[in-house]
């Protein structure tokens, strides 16, 4: 298994057509749509480049080059981050990007704690952000790559939020547009989870050893025509494709930057909706 055949691996969902059956127009009146999200965690870049200011910095040339493609990202936003760095998280929302939450410490995964921690973490999540910048958030991105379970789910509608990322429920409609109301035993209120055709990708490094499926070096070249290749994929499918990337590893990756570049023109090229979590779960909530 390479570096890039992951759990986001390349395959068809639950909802996705096969090749040559798109649905011109689902979209917004596009053939399918692409998110960028970006994980903003000083934490990580504290543990695998020995400073956390490596995010900051990475940070603000990512929007600089975010505003010179004239793209809005999703940034999912650490609740010490925003406490340590608000200045970062004003920039983002100055700038015109979605805000959400990416839990409080990136630790542990929340399918390992209690109904009432997890909604205890959501929580201050959404009160760090909103203290940094004004802003309160609507949706939450699980860490550790989306280990979540019911309860995850729950804390998040119990608390208000409108949608979460994390691991795909059972049982949504196969042609849901990104999100589907999702309700959890016992919780009355239902909250937007991941349902429809979806394709993803992620940037990686090596100094992540943890990683199971890391078992080769950063690559330019690779990462540029797997993405482009799921790209294609969404294009022919009608799916939605979301890109995960890392300030710090924009910031030790070469030619990442580069890459990130060329694979959102590639995704305008293929007539994607360029758009956000945000935007999705309101139109997913709205009908």
């Amino acid at each position: 298994m390479n570096a890039m055949s992951n759990d986001r691996t390349l395959r068809q969902a639950p909802g996705e057509r096969s090749p040559g059956e798109r649905r011109d127009g689902r979209w917004n009146g596009r053939p399918f749509a692409f998110v960028l999200r970006v994980d903003v965690e000083h934490r990580e870049a504290e543990r695998y480049t020995g400073d956390p200011r490596t995010e900051r910095v990475a940070t603000v040339a990512l929007l600089d080059l975010l505003a010179e493609i004239d793209l809005r990202a999703s940034c999912a936003v650490l609740g010490i981050t925003a406490e340590h760095y608000p200045d970062i998280v004003r920039r983002i929302t100055e700038a015109g990007h979605d805000v959400l939450g990416h839990s409080m410490f990136h630790e542990p995964a929340y399918s390992a704690l209690s109904l009432a921690d997890q909604r205890w973490d959501h929580r201050r999540s959404r009160e760090a952000i909103e203290d940094a910048c004004g802003v309160t958030i609507k949706g939450i991105a699980a860490h550790y790559h989306g280990l979540t379970n019911d309860e995850t789910y729950a804390a998040a509608a119990l608390e208000g939020l409108d949608y979460l990322l994390g691991r795909r429920p059972e049982g949504l409609p196969e042609d849901a547009l990104g999100f589907a109301p999702y309700r959890t035993a016992g919780c009355d209120r239902p909250i937007l989870a991941p349902a429809g055709g979806r394709l993803g990708a992620s940037d990686w490094s090596a100094r992540r050893r943890e990683w199971p499926w890391i078992e080769e070096p950063w690559s330019a070249d690779g990462a540029r025509i797997e993405w482009r290749r799921r790209i294609d994929r969404a294009a022919e499918t009608g799916a939605l494709f979301s890109l995960v990337v890392h300030p710090w590893m924009l910031h030790i990756n070469e030619g990442e930057w580069s890459v990130v570049r060329d694979v959102v023109a590639h995704a305008r090229t293929r007539g994607a909706w360029l758009t956000t979590f945000g935007e999705l779960a309101a139109m997913a909530k709205n009908g």
